[in-house]
């Protein structure tokens, strides 16, 4: 959400909640302080953004409303998953396991990995210390040496689409 470099990198912001959406939807007053540096800053990256991508129409609408301004900017973008592999159940497990476990995970998909960022994820998740704090999954069958990875991180290798393991990660 760097401002200054989007006005000088194109960038598109995908999105599959606003933070008024979160605000709106948090159960404490506590809950809705912690989104509001969060929705302070989210109109500066809109419109610095040359496109913003929300996973639906009902996020699309929300941000156009919020922001007018950026309307002409918005294209929907839905979301590739197929989510009928799932169990229905799954966005209740994660909710409840995001409540309860306080230690994030990251999760990192791609066969191509240097191209879809995760030696860049890599390097951020080193400098940025997140071993302390959270776990990083690395799906992925490029040649990496776990032993040079450090502590947090797990590859996941051989894992097929839509297999028992890929459901597990993502659930």
């Amino acid at each position: 959400a760097s401002v200054r470099r989007m006005r000088r990198t194109p960038s598109i912001v995908g999105l599959d909640c606003t933070q008024r959406l979160m605000i709106d939807s948090s159960r404490t007053s506590l809950e809705r302080l912690t989104y509001a540096p969060n929705a302070h800053r989210e109109h500066a990256v809109f419109r610095a953004a040359a496109v913003i991508a929300p996973l639906s129409r009902w996020a699309a609408d929300a941000l156009a409303d919020d922001y007018p301004d950026c309307a002409g900017k918005i294209s929907v973008m839905p979301n590739p998953l197929q989510f009928d592999v799932f169990d229905a159940g799954a966005p209740g497990k994660r909710f409840t396991r995001a409540t309860t476990d306080r230690r994030p995970r990251v999760l990192f998909m791609g066969g191509d990995f240097r191209r879809k960022g995760g030696q860049v994820l890599l390097d951020a998740w080193k400098r940025g210390k997140f071993a302390e704090r959270a776990t990083l999954d690395l799906v992925t069958g490029w040649p990496l040496d776990d032993t040079k990875l450090g502590a947090g991180i797990t590859v996941h290798r051989n894992v097929a689409p839509r297999s028992e393991a890929w459901k597990t990660l993502w659930n």
